[in-house]
């Protein structure tokens, strides 16, 4: 048993040192990259733009963030096609057509944020539906909660006519 895990820890190190020393080796990905400018309605450049692209063939979603002049890159894009969009305050753009990303070839997709933002959706955990609020209280616990007030009332002068007769 010593011996068997003598013999993984020797691997796992071996892997290791050969992913630090040659970085190139084996696991190399092509990626692609796509940048583009987010304007508002007058044209100007949008700071801090959420801009979202997504590859509904391999359900990727990738986002980055517009810098202080509109514009937004990725260089870590695996090749296909995407759909971008961006959110800024109040405003979004309408979904690009789709943009074709491929290893060595830049791709571009420009967003203008001239449609009203959908309203926030009431906080939920991921993948569990927003909880609704209770109907209102049921015939049964109007019931029980009168006879629940009839009784403190009941139990409230008892102890009042108690106390009365006490010098």
């Amino acid at each position: 048993m010593l011996k068997a895990n003598k013999l993984k820890l020797c691997f796992t190190a071996s892997a290791l040192a050969v992913s630090v020393l040659c970085p190139g080796a084996g696991w190399a990905q092509e990626v692609g990259s796509l940048t583009g400018v987010v304007k508002d309605a007058g044209g100007a450049g949008v700071a801090g733009a959420f801009v979202q692209m997504r590859n509904a063939e391999r359900r990727l979603n990738f986002m980055v963030i517009s810098h202080e002049d509109g514009k937004y890159s990725t260089d870590r894009l695996p090749p296909g096609k995407y759909v971008v969009q961006a959110i800024g305050g109040e405003q979004q753009s309408a979904p690009s057509a789709p943009v074709e990303v491929a290893v060595g070839k830049p791709a571009s997709a420009d967003l203008a944020l001239t449609v009203a933002r959908a309203p926030a959706l009431a906080p939920a955990w991921p993948g569990r539906p927003p909880r609704v609020p209770a109907r209102p209280s049921s015939r049964r616990n109007a019931i029980s909660a009168t006879t629940r007030n009839a009784s403190c009332a009941r139990a409230a002068r008892r102890r009042a006519g108690s106390r009365s007769s006490t010098p």
